[in-house]
């Protein structure tokens, strides 16, 4: 734990807490107002240090771990934090923790992913991501990592994420087939659809021992694709090879 007083350090400009073991912030550090780097935020459970704390930090820069998600309770404490309105954030990790079983809501998390360049989520409890993580609107999105993510077995919509160049998929210990969905969503109404990844360059996918098909609907999509990793993925490799098969068949 911090002390209890750190909120008194009002002309505090740096709060690196990398590597430590923090359990939760100290109640009120959003009257740290001229806080510049955080880098990690731990969710509590009280009012004076959950989420909606990151409110009053209004000039924070670079990169940001927001852990223990589970905490957010509801949409008012997510929408509290005004992430829209930090526009220097442009890393951001969104940490479940790997103990708790819980299934989050990430609909509470919505709104801080505007104008984000690298997106991080580990350990996230749910079976279906919300519609929203592939908004083609998310125009600044290059990097995007789906790690620890054990009870979805189906991949979110990212194929209109139009500057997204790297996306790393590890630990989707359920999932067993990538289909439609992985390229365009049901409810992406984008005016002018563009072909599916048209600036990935690199793709990863990672420990999915249950993976078996792989289906491409588009014979345009990864146009720019110079990299593909299938690592750990055991049921991939098995049979007539038809994941690659299928994936290049033009």
């Amino acid at each position: 734990m911090l002390p209890s007083g750190m909120h008194n350090l009002v002309n505090l400009r740096h709060l690196d807490l990398r590597g430590t073991s923090l359990e939760e912030m100290p109640g009120g550090i959003s009257k740290l107002e001229h806080l510049h780097t955080l880098r990690s935020f731990v969710v509590g459970n009280n009012e004076d240090n959950g989420i909606q704390e990151l409110g009053g930090l209004s000039n924070l820069h670079g990169s940001l771990v927001i852990k223990k998600l589970e905490n957010v309770v509801d949409v008012r404490q997510a929408r509290s934090a005004r992430m829209l309105e930090k526009n220097h954030i442009d890393h951001l990790l969104l940490e479940w923790c790997s103990d708790d079983e819980m299934v989050s809501n990430t609909e509470t998390e919505r709104d801080i992913l505007d104008g984000l360049k690298v997106l991080i989520m580990k350990g996230y409890k749910g079976e279906t991501f919300p519609d929203w993580l592939g908004r083609c609107s998310y125009n600044n999105m290059t990097n995007v990592y789906l790690e620890s993510c054990k009870n979805c077995c189906v991949l979110p919509s990212l194929g209109q994420l139009p500057s997204l160049k790297s996306l790393h998929i590890e630990g989707f210990l359920e999932l067993k087939r990538i289909g439609d969905e992985f390229y365009k969503s049901d409810s992406d109404h984008h005016s002018s659809p563009i072909a599916p990844f048209p600036s990935l360059e690199g793709l990863v996918f990672d420990n999915m021992p249950c993976w078996e098909e792989w289906n491409v609907p588009d014979p345009e999509a990864f146009p720019q694709l110079k990299i593909l990793r299938i690592e750990r993925c055991l049921m991939a490799y098995s049979g007539e090879g038809f994941l690659v098969c299928r994936m290049f068949r033009k």
